[in-house]
């Protein structure tokens, strides 16, 4: 018997042993974070090296921030 989408059985509670986020999108979230800190240091030791192109810390700190919005964007597309 075929039943109308409104009247679908409520979605199932998630059983207590099944994780809330994917090993997959841990993974990715982690390595985001690895080449994420890799490309700050680099950025902090490019502006240490060359104080004409800014001041170290306004670099390190500015990259910081698009490292937590990409970190935040990855994080709340994960569990769909």
């Amino acid at each position: 018997m075929l039943r109308h989408p409104l009247h679908a059985d409520p979605p199932r509670a998630r059983p207590l042993g099944e994780p809330l986020v994917s090993t997959l999108a841990l993974l990715v979230v982690l390595l985001l974070v690895l080449v994420g800190l890799l490309f700050l240091g680099a950025l902090g030791y490019l502006a240490h090296r060359r104080p004409a192109l800014a001041r170290p810390l306004t670099v390190v700190l500015t990259g910081a921030g698009v490292l937590v919005a990409l970190v935040v964007g990855v994080a709340q597309a994960g569990p769909r």
